[in-house]
């Protein structure tokens, strides 16, 4: 059974998400498109029309950069 990202179906069924008004993505600089690994995820989804209001990073923020345990803004 193949592996599909979140990112990629969404790209992949518009039609699904084309009505949503407010969308919150967690996410960070690591998370790319399979079919090109160049393209940041979040770019791709606000490029497709998606209404994203608000990133959340994990543990080592948005740019993937800092330490284990550091505070992030």
């Amino acid at each position: 059974m193949p592996l599909h990202f979140g990112v990629d179906v969404m790209l992949r069924e518009p039609t699904r998400w084309r009505d949503w008004r407010h969308v919150a993505l967690v996410t960070n600089d690591a998370a790319r498109l399979a079919a090109a690994p160049h393209v940041r995820s979040r770019v791709a989804l606000l490029q497709a029309g998606l209404p994203l209001v608000r990133l959340f990073g994990p543990e080592h923020g948005l740019g993937a950069s800092a330490a284990d345990g550091a505070s992030v803004a």
